[in-house]
């Protein structure tokens, strides 16, 4: 049995609705956890959705944040078109906090990282600038932290890159 048994849900977020097939023992965040973070209200999908051809093959992907059904983790998740949900990035908290965490679309450009503006020190895994040349995935906790994940077409697998500490 495939480890991500597949869930169906339909979700309204403020005032788009989208049908999603999720992985098993995850869930989409809820209205009421949503609400806590008045920062949400400037996006049409609440900072948990984000839609971009990631990978170059020139079909739409899409990413998800969720939520554990029975842990306190939360997960960034991405669907390459015609494949099955990736789990590339999850935090694992001790308490119940606020839902902050958020994504959004990140257009390709060069970035200046952490370590270009000497949050850290830079080396070959951590250059100062990152030139991003398809698109990425924002994931960032609001009014703090926020990293850079892409798609290296090389290793053909997401990394990710810091932006601030």
């Amino acid at each position: 049995m495939n480890k991500f048994m597949m869930t169906f849900i339909l979700f309204s977020i403020s005032a788009v609705s989208f049908a999603v097939e999720l992985p098993n023992g995850w869930r989409l965040p809820t209205k009421n956890e949503l609400s806590q973070e008045p920062l949400r209200n400037n996006s049409s999908t609440s900072h948990i959705k984000v839609e971009a051809d990631f990978n170059g093959d020139g079909r739409t992907d899409t990413a998800l944040l969720l939520k554990s059904t029975s842990l306190l983790s939360d997960g960034l998740f991405v669907r390459l078109s015609g494949e099955s949900w990736q789990l590339i990035s999850k935090t694992t908290k001790k308490l119940e906090t606020p839902y902050n965490l958020g994504i959004r679309l990140a257009r390709p450009n060069i970035y200046k990282t952490a370590c270009g503006k000497g949050y850290k020190k830079c080396n070959n895994a951590s250059p100062a600038k990152l030139k991003l040349g398809l698109p990425g995935i924002f994931l960032f906790t609001f009014e703090s932290a926020r990293s850079i994940w892409y798609w290296d077409a090389t290793t053909k697998e997401f990394k990710q890159t810091w932006l601030s500490g």
